[in-house]
């Protein structure tokens, strides 16, 4: 048995491909999906799926409209053609279908480019009919000014629709917002409550944003624990910025035990990924011999690639450290 969608309730395969050859459009779709699932990109399955996806689909078959759609947007698929997916996306669209028009949106506005002021309104068609990714795409728009004038209080409204419904990316894009008091007035606490809904869901920018509110102390109680948590959190996703913040709370002592080397270890981490914030914190490590001897010409040589990166005017330890190597 296989697959249960009205008028093939209870079917076999063998009867429902039956019945898709005489044309009854439900069997053609569930056999599309059939064959689509788990299929190999290019594969002979993929070609039946095509095949029998374009028969529901042409019949008017809504869903079989939106997943023809989806495969003609694939980017792994020999057959990806933008046309096709925005042919077969506007007609679901048309048809009342709840995720198509972001679809629409999408590629006019990422895909295709430039097509801004149709990417808004199709972005505001799925959004008006509560799809989440919609609404977070509209309120994108409405911030950036792209394709409708920029309004603040849009795209706070619009990403608010969005995480209310748990979309992780517009809650992040909301705690951005009060982070930074942009189309209303700065609330640390409320970015801290959107960031730690986020967090939660595992975005890696929201757990980084957490951790340094911990740590600061910015919309919530000061926490050098939690600071620590969040900011392993965001490590073990890869977050560079969070392997330079825990190596300073080790060699600071900021909630744990000061520890030199985990503190190199951490720092290490960051700097193998080319972070010159964590080249000059081991360069001051070397310099003033924490946790190991000092080594002045380690410390001359990472002060000097800091500087070289323009993200931090290191100058002064530069000289300082040339001073003591002449002795």
């Amino acid at each position: 048995m296989i697959y249960s969608s009205n008028i093939c309730d209870r079917l076999s395969q063998e009867e429902i491909i039956e019945l898709a050859c005489q044309g009854e459009y439900e069997a053609q779709y569930i056999l599309g999906i059939y064959y689509n699932n788990d299929c190999v990109r290019n594969s002979d399955d993929d070609k039946q799926a095509f095949y029998w996806l374009h028969q529901a689909a042409e019949q008017g078959h809504c869903e079989a409209q939106y997943f023809l759609g989806l495969k003609y947007n694939n980017d792994e698929s020999a057959s990806k053609d933008n046309e096709k997916a925005l042919t077969w996306f506007k007609k679901a669209a048309l048809q009342g279908h709840k995720l198509a028009p972001n679809m629409v949106g999408w590629i006019l506005a990422e895909e295709i480019k430039l097509h801004y002021e149709d990417a808004v309104a199709w972005y505001r068609m799925g959004a008006e009919r509560g799809h989440y990714n919609a609404q977070n795409n509209l309120a994108r728009m409405y911030q950036a000014g792209k394709g409708i004038e920029q309004d603040y209080q849009q795209a706070i409204y619009w990403h608010k629709q969005a995480a209310m419904q748990g979309y992780d990316y517009a809650q992040e894009n909301l705690a951005d917002m009060y982070n930074d008091g942009i189309g209303v007035p700065q609330s640390k606490a409320l970015a801290a409550y959107w960031y730690m809904k986020c967090a939660l869901q595992g975005r890696v920018r929201a757990q980084f944003s957490l951790g340094y509110q911990y740590n600061e102390g910015e919309g919530v109680e000061q926490d050098y624990q939690q600071s620590m948590y969040w900011y392993l959190k965001a490590a073990d996703q890869g977050s560079v910025g969070a392997c330079v913040n825990i190596g300073y709370m080790y060699r600071n002592a900021r909630g744990v035990e000061q520890n030199y080397p985990l503190a190199l270890e951490w720092f290490n981490k960051a700097a193998e990924q080319g972070n010159p914030i964590a080249w000059y914190n081991i360069a001051l490590m070397y310099h003033y011999g924490e946790g190991m001897p000092a080594d002045l010409h380690k410390a001359l040589d990472l002060y000097k690639k800091v500087q070289l990166s323009n993200e931090l005017d290191v100058r002064e330890k530069i000289q300082e450290v040339e001073a003591l190597l002449a002795g």
